[in-house]
Order: C-alpha cells, then structure tokens, then sequence
C-alpha cells in the first residue's frame, strides 16, 4: 500500500481546525483562502498542507494568538490539536500577518504539525462565498475570482523567473475547473495589484517571452512541483493556458502599462 503524503496525513487535522473554527465568536471575521479553497472550487488539486484565512479587521497579534487559543480549545471528536506557538510574518510589510504552529492527532496516536496563516489587509472586490468543505461542512472562503487574482500577483510577486510552480498550477486548474467571470477577474486582479504596489507592467515577461518558464532550472523546479505534490501536468499545456487566460483577461491593460 503507498504510504500517505505528508499532507494528506495532516489533512485530517486541518478539517478538524476548520469544524473548530466555525463555533469561535471570531468566525465571520475568517475568510478562508488558499489550497483548501481551490481544491473544493475544483474538485481536484494539489493536497493543502496549512490553513490560510484573510482575516477582516485590524492586525492585532496578541488578539489573533486568543483565537487560535479559542479554535484549538473547541471540542471536536476527531482530532485532539494543541496550539504550539504564533510568531508575526511579513512583519516588513504594510500587511503584517500572524502564524499559529498547531500540533495534533487525528486517532492514529501519530502527533503531526500545520501551521495557520492569519493575514490582513487584502481588499476584495467580491463578498466572501459560503463554501462547503467535505468533512467539515460550510465555511466563508473567498470567491473563485479573487483567489485567481492573488494567485496571478503571487506568481510575478518576485520578480521574473522566481516564479513558484504551485502558483502557475492553481491558476490553470481554477481556469479549466470554476466558469470563471471575466468581469469580476478583471476588477479583482486590478485590485490585486494595486493594493500591492504592483503593475500591469509587472506581467510583461509572462506575456511576451516565449522561453517563459523553459530554463533549465525552472524546468527541475516544475519537476520538483510535481514530485512533491503527487500531480502529473505538461509543463507547456498549464503555461499556455495560463498565457491565454491572462493575456484575455488584461492584455491590453499591460500594453498600455508597458508604453
């Protein structure tokens, strides 16, 4: 029998913070966003190894630590987790965020750790969604649009050829899975960058380099992406449809950026 992944052995315990989460007063200001939300939007994907939540409010350390208490102290008959430690993240930034280190056990006597990413700042042009989760039941998650929005700024946020490979995926399998609105797309990538400090300008490279993505060792790290996650994708199929959605959505916003 194939031993589990590492993260399909913690996703029983990340459902088990998420049915925890939902009885904290907290909960309506928890969006939830990242892997979880796309693998639920699309039916498949790569496996989520934490939680990721846009919070709605103020950054405030110390009141984010109580709530990670309050989650982890909710009974649940699944999972036993214990909150470890919270440390601040992108402390740097103007979005300054809040990291919860969890243990716990999902019944199989095995203690594994997640972590619990809390972050601020991020507008939205769309009203969080009510999203069912197998597991866990509905929570609030972002719309399928935003997230495509924050994922196309994670993957110029470091400059041309630092491009992550879970990123690029994402995008193409939102694309090929969600009827997408290219309206809301469009609004929400503008505010995407915008409130980043980025530009259309910023997506030049993906637009107009052919070799994009296919130096040697972006190719080992698309490899490596694969390996680690379990997927099997063609390199040149996810980039091209990616290149294809982008260039429909905000095509000629980058032109005109670009002039």
């Amino acid at each position: 029998m194939r031993a589990a992944r590492p993260d399909e052995a913690v996703r029983p315990l990340l459902l088990g913070w998420l049915r925890r989460a939902g009885h904290v007063p907290e909960a309506a200001a928890l969006v939830l966003r990242g892997s979880l939300v796309t693998g639920a939007y699309c039916g498949a994907g790569r496996a989520a190894a934490d939680v990721d939540y846009l919070v709605m409010g103020a950054f405030d350390a110390a009141a984010m630590h109580a709530v990670a208490e309050r989650v982890v102290a909710v009974p649940d008959a699944r999972t036993a987790l214990r909150l470890v430690s919270t440390e601040v993240i992108w402390a740097e930034t103007a979005f300054p965020g809040l990291r919860a280190h969890v243990a716990g056990d999902a019944g199989d006597g095995v203690e594994r750790t997640f972590q619990v990413d809390f972050a601020f700042g991020d507008p939205m042009t769309q009203a969080p969604t009510r999203l069912t989760l197998p597991g866990v039941g509905p929570v609030q998650a972002c719309a399928p649009e935003t997230l495509w929005a924050w994922k196309l700024h994670g993957l110029v946020e470091f400059g041309p050829g630092r491009w992550r490979a879970k990123d690029l995926y994402d995008l193409q399998l939102l694309d090929a899975r969600v009827a997408l609105d290219a309206a809301e797309l469009r609004a929400a990538v503008e505010v995407a960058f915008q409130s980043r400090g980025a530009t259309f300008a910023d997506l030049t490279d993906l637009l107009t380099r052919a070799a994009w993505g296919c130096s040697a060792s972006n190719r080992r790290k698309w490899r490596a992406f694969e390996r680690r996650y379990g997927v099997s994708a063609e390199f040149l199929a996810v980039r091209d449809a990616v290149h294809a959605r982008v260039a429909s959505v905000v095509g000629p916003a980058v032109q005109r950026a670009r002039r």
